[in-house]
Protein backbone atom coordinates (compact mmCIF):
# COMPACT_ATOMS: atom_id res chain seq x y z
CA UNK A 1 0.00 0.00 0.00
CA UNK A 2 1.10 3.36 -0.70
CA UNK A 3 -0.28 6.82 0.17
CA UNK A 4 0.85 10.13 -1.00
CA UNK A 5 -0.12 13.21 0.92
CA UNK A 6 -0.58 16.70 0.09
CA UNK A 7 -0.82 19.59 2.33
CA UNK A 8 0.51 23.31 3.46
CA UNK A 9 2.73 24.09 6.16
CA UNK A 10 1.22 24.84 9.51
CA UNK A 11 -2.07 22.66 8.00
CA UNK A 12 -2.62 20.05 10.19
CA UNK A 13 -0.40 17.13 7.44
CA UNK A 14 1.78 16.05 10.37
CA UNK A 15 -0.92 15.51 12.78
CA UNK A 16 -3.23 13.68 9.87
CA UNK A 17 0.05 11.93 9.00
CA UNK A 18 0.86 10.50 12.57
CA UNK A 19 -3.03 9.54 12.89
CA UNK A 20 -2.79 7.32 9.93
CA UNK A 21 0.18 6.25 10.13
CA UNK A 22 -0.44 4.43 13.35
CA UNK A 23 -3.24 2.37 11.28
CA UNK A 24 -0.98 0.59 9.01
CA UNK A 25 -0.88 -3.12 9.41
CA UNK A 26 1.70 -4.30 11.38
CA UNK A 27 2.03 -0.43 12.57
CA UNK A 28 4.99 -0.09 10.68
CA UNK A 29 5.72 1.86 7.40
CA UNK A 30 8.76 3.49 5.57
CA UNK A 31 7.64 7.26 6.07
CA UNK A 32 8.98 9.83 3.60
CA UNK A 33 8.26 12.84 5.75
CA UNK A 34 8.54 16.55 4.43
CA UNK A 35 9.82 15.92 0.90
CA UNK A 36 10.37 19.79 -0.17
CA UNK A 37 13.17 18.68 -2.98
CA UNK A 38 12.71 17.04 -5.73
CA UNK A 39 15.69 14.90 -6.17
CA UNK A 40 16.01 14.19 -2.03
CA UNK A 41 14.29 13.01 1.14
CA UNK A 42 13.78 12.33 4.54
CA UNK A 43 13.52 8.13 5.03
CA UNK A 44 12.04 7.54 8.04
CA UNK A 45 10.66 3.96 9.83
CA UNK A 46 8.22 4.87 12.24
CA UNK A 47 7.59 1.90 14.37
CA UNK A 48 4.72 1.79 16.97
CA UNK A 49 7.73 2.57 19.24
CA UNK A 50 7.95 6.15 17.62
CA UNK A 51 11.55 4.92 16.73
CA UNK A 52 12.43 7.03 14.05
CA UNK A 53 15.80 5.73 11.61
CA UNK A 54 17.20 7.08 9.07
CA UNK A 55 18.53 4.99 5.86
CA UNK A 56 20.99 2.50 6.29
CA UNK A 57 23.80 4.81 5.56
CA UNK A 58 22.45 8.23 6.77
CA UNK A 59 22.20 10.09 3.36
CA UNK A 60 19.29 10.97 1.34
CA UNK A 61 17.51 8.88 -1.02
CA UNK A 62 16.90 9.28 -4.75
CA UNK A 63 13.13 10.20 -4.60
CA UNK A 64 12.32 9.33 -8.36
CA UNK A 65 13.96 5.80 -8.01
CA UNK A 66 11.72 5.20 -4.52
CA UNK A 67 8.42 6.49 -5.97
CA UNK A 68 8.58 3.63 -8.76
CA UNK A 69 9.30 0.98 -6.70
CA UNK A 70 6.20 -1.06 -6.07
CA UNK A 71 6.73 -3.13 -3.18
CA UNK A 72 4.63 -5.29 -0.38
CA UNK A 73 6.01 -3.14 2.17
CA UNK A 74 3.67 -0.17 2.73
CA UNK A 75 4.86 3.17 1.87
CA UNK A 76 3.82 7.14 2.95
CA UNK A 77 4.86 9.69 0.94
CA UNK A 78 4.37 13.28 2.50
CA UNK A 79 4.33 16.71 0.35
CA UNK A 80 4.11 20.02 2.07
CA UNK A 81 3.53 22.96 0.09
CA UNK A 82 4.73 22.05 -3.56
CA UNK A 83 4.61 18.80 -6.15
CA UNK A 84 1.37 17.87 -6.77
CA UNK A 85 1.95 18.27 -10.76
CA UNK A 86 5.72 16.80 -9.74
CA UNK A 87 4.74 13.88 -8.21
CA UNK A 88 1.15 12.66 -9.65
CA UNK A 89 2.59 10.89 -12.98
CA UNK A 90 4.32 8.46 -10.22
CA UNK A 91 1.30 7.64 -8.73
CA UNK A 92 -0.50 4.29 -9.59
CA UNK A 93 -3.55 2.73 -9.84
CA UNK A 94 -3.82 1.19 -6.67
CA UNK A 95 -2.02 4.51 -4.52
CA UNK A 96 -4.01 6.76 -2.64
CA UNK A 97 -3.55 10.52 -2.77
CA UNK A 98 -4.17 12.26 0.60
CA UNK A 99 -5.06 16.20 0.08
CA UNK A 100 -5.30 17.71 3.83
CA UNK A 101 -6.75 21.41 4.26
CA UNK A 102 -7.46 23.79 6.53
CA UNK A 103 -9.31 26.82 7.01
CA UNK A 104 -6.80 29.11 4.93
CA UNK A 105 -7.18 31.85 8.04
CA UNK A 106 -6.10 29.64 10.46
CA UNK A 107 -3.98 28.06 8.28
CA UNK A 108 -2.40 31.64 7.64
CA UNK A 109 -2.46 32.94 11.10
CA UNK A 110 -0.45 29.61 12.37
CA UNK A 111 1.81 30.47 9.81
CA UNK A 112 2.29 34.40 11.01
CA UNK A 113 2.32 33.03 14.38
CA UNK A 114 5.30 30.63 13.62
CA UNK A 115 7.49 33.38 12.42
CA UNK A 116 6.66 35.55 15.12
CA UNK A 117 8.10 32.99 17.27
CA UNK A 118 10.81 32.64 15.55
CA UNK A 119 10.57 30.30 13.18
CA UNK A 120 13.41 29.97 10.91
CA UNK A 121 11.94 27.58 8.29
CA UNK A 122 12.10 29.33 4.72
CA UNK A 123 9.36 26.87 3.57
CA UNK A 124 6.48 28.80 5.80
CA UNK A 125 5.60 31.77 3.54
CA UNK A 126 2.74 34.10 4.19
CA UNK A 127 2.79 36.52 1.32
CA UNK A 128 1.26 36.27 -2.01
CA UNK A 129 2.98 32.82 -2.29
CA UNK A 130 0.54 31.30 0.59
CA UNK A 131 -2.74 31.82 -1.36
CA UNK A 132 -1.08 30.40 -4.40
CA UNK A 133 -0.07 27.45 -2.67
CA UNK A 134 -3.57 27.11 -0.63
CA UNK A 135 -5.38 27.34 -3.53
CA UNK A 136 -3.55 24.95 -6.08
CA UNK A 137 -4.21 22.44 -3.41
CA UNK A 138 -7.80 23.51 -2.71
CA UNK A 139 -8.73 22.94 -6.94
CA UNK A 140 -6.95 19.69 -6.66
CA UNK A 141 -9.46 18.90 -3.58
CA UNK A 142 -12.18 20.15 -5.49
CA UNK A 143 -11.85 18.42 -8.96
CA UNK A 144 -9.08 16.54 -10.80
CA UNK A 145 -6.30 18.28 -12.24
CA UNK A 146 -2.83 16.47 -11.29
CA UNK A 147 -4.55 13.41 -9.65
CA UNK A 148 -6.30 11.53 -12.31
CA UNK A 149 -4.60 8.05 -10.70
CA UNK A 150 -5.41 6.28 -7.80
CA UNK A 151 -7.64 6.85 -5.33
CA UNK A 152 -7.86 10.80 -4.17
CA UNK A 153 -9.10 11.54 -0.58
CA UNK A 154 -9.61 14.55 0.65
CA UNK A 155 -9.38 15.32 4.49
CA UNK A 156 -10.42 18.70 5.99
CA UNK A 157 -8.09 19.40 9.44
CA UNK A 158 -11.04 21.49 10.85
CA UNK A 159 -13.51 18.54 10.42
CA UNK A 160 -11.12 15.80 11.25
CA UNK A 161 -10.02 17.48 14.91
CA UNK A 162 -13.72 17.86 15.23
CA UNK A 163 -15.50 14.59 14.66
CA UNK A 164 -14.69 11.10 15.51
CA UNK A 165 -17.10 9.87 12.44
CA UNK A 166 -15.46 12.19 9.86
CA UNK A 167 -12.50 10.67 10.75
CA UNK A 168 -13.93 6.86 11.08
CA UNK A 169 -15.18 7.32 7.34
CA UNK A 170 -11.98 8.78 5.82
CA UNK A 171 -9.98 5.64 7.25
CA UNK A 172 -12.42 3.39 5.44
CA UNK A 173 -11.93 5.14 2.27
CA UNK A 174 -8.21 4.65 2.58
CA UNK A 175 -9.20 0.83 3.87
CA UNK A 176 -8.04 0.92 7.19
CA UNK A 177 -8.45 0.41 10.49
CA UNK A 178 -11.83 2.75 11.65
CA UNK A 179 -11.00 2.56 15.13
CA UNK A 180 -10.47 6.12 16.06
CA UNK A 181 -7.19 5.38 18.12
CA UNK A 182 -4.07 7.57 18.25
CA UNK A 183 -4.93 10.96 17.58
CA UNK A 184 -1.97 13.22 18.61
CA UNK A 185 -0.40 10.36 19.40
CA UNK A 186 2.87 10.87 17.45
CA UNK A 187 4.93 14.26 18.25
CA UNK A 188 5.63 15.48 14.56
CA UNK A 189 6.17 18.67 12.54
CA UNK A 190 7.41 20.97 15.96
CA UNK A 191 3.81 20.63 17.51
CA UNK A 192 -0.36 20.54 16.69
CA UNK A 193 -3.70 21.51 18.08
CA UNK A 194 -3.80 18.66 20.44
CA UNK A 195 -2.47 19.44 23.79
CA UNK A 196 -1.89 23.33 23.78
CA UNK A 197 -4.84 25.04 25.53
CA UNK A 198 -3.29 28.43 25.04
CA UNK A 199 -5.55 29.41 22.90
CA UNK A 200 -8.81 28.26 20.94
CA UNK A 201 -8.08 26.34 17.70
CA UNK A 202 -11.04 28.01 16.23
CA UNK A 203 -10.40 31.74 16.63
CA UNK A 204 -6.75 31.58 15.82
CA UNK A 205 -6.76 33.91 12.90
CA UNK A 206 -9.36 36.79 15.23
CA UNK A 207 -5.85 37.55 16.80
CA UNK A 208 -4.67 38.27 13.05
CA UNK A 209 -7.13 40.22 12.03
CA UNK A 210 -5.63 43.88 11.14
CA UNK A 211 -2.35 41.99 10.08
CA UNK A 212 -1.48 42.67 5.94
CA UNK A 213 -0.98 38.78 4.81
CA UNK A 214 -4.88 38.66 6.67
CA UNK A 215 -6.54 41.78 5.26
CA UNK A 216 -5.20 40.84 1.64
CA UNK A 217 -6.18 37.09 1.56
CA UNK A 218 -9.93 38.01 3.02
CA UNK A 219 -10.47 39.99 0.13
CA UNK A 220 -9.67 37.10 -2.33
CA UNK A 221 -12.48 36.01 -3.03
CA UNK A 222 -10.85 32.90 -4.87
CA UNK A 223 -9.70 31.78 -1.38
CA UNK A 224 -13.62 32.45 -0.43
CA UNK A 225 -15.46 30.80 -2.80
CA UNK A 226 -13.32 27.58 -2.31
CA UNK A 227 -13.23 27.15 1.23
CA UNK A 228 -16.61 27.13 1.63
CA UNK A 229 -17.44 24.53 -1.20
CA UNK A 230 -14.88 22.06 0.08
CA UNK A 231 -16.77 22.73 3.75
CA UNK A 232 -19.78 22.28 2.67
CA UNK A 233 -19.16 19.18 0.65
CA UNK A 234 -17.34 17.71 2.97
CA UNK A 235 -19.30 18.57 6.50
CA UNK A 236 -22.40 16.03 4.63
CA UNK A 237 -19.43 13.44 6.36
CA UNK A 238 -20.27 14.48 9.81
CA UNK A 239 -23.72 12.94 10.11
Amino acid sequence: MRIFSFGVMRGGIHVVGAWLLHKFPKKSVNYYNNVRDYDSLEDRLILSTDTRLTTSDGNPCDIASRLTQVSSFNSFFSFESKHIHLISKHILADDFSVIILRNPYHNLASSIRYLESGGECKDIVIDENFERIWIEHASEAKQTIHLNRGTKVIILYDLFIKFPIYRQKKSKLLGLDPKDEYLGGLAMGGGSSFGKGNYSYTSRADGYKSHPAMLRIMENSKVKRLWEHLYASESNLCV
